[in-house]
């Protein structure tokens, strides 16, 4: 499983989000909608994620990435990764990587996507800058 996410251990929260564009026929204008997520998880999940990624690929273990992850705890936040990675190609959605020190909930993002559709450019800016390459 291969995702561009950069972590900063100052920001404990991490959250990622599908955001998919919906054009109006009438205006030919895109509308952001928040389409998955957040999915939330923290700097220790992602140090589980990593040890089990490294247990995973080492020839002196020999197991899956999925008991690996399993051993580690984080065998549900690989596999809403997958199936959200999955379903954004599946419907043509763009997923974004977010950071914080703060607990975010689904109102905070959906927030940002209607001040985004508003015409928000530093939020629209912050959006583009958080995509994650996969």
């Amino acid at each position: 499983m291969k995702f561009n996410i950069k972590t900063d251990s100052k920001l404990f929260h991490h959250y990622i989000i599908g955001v998919i564009a919906e054009i109006n026929q009438e205006t030919m204008k895109a509308k952001l909608i928040l389409k998955y997520g957040p999915l939330h998880f923290t700097n220790d999940d992602v140090e589980n994620l990593q040890n089990a990624m490294i247990m995973s690929k080492s020839k002196i273990w020999e197991t899956t990435l999925f008991e690996a992850a399993n051993n580690f705890g984080c065998y549900e936040l690989i596999h809403s990764l997958y199936g959200m990675k999955l379903a954004a190609r599946a419907n043509n959605a763009t997923l974004y990587h977010f950071s914080s020190k703060e607990v975010f909930n689904d109102y905070h993002f959906e927030l940002i996507i209607n001040q985004i559709n508003k015409g928000d450019k530093h939020l629209r800016k912050l959006l583009q800058n958080a995509k994650i390459h996969y």
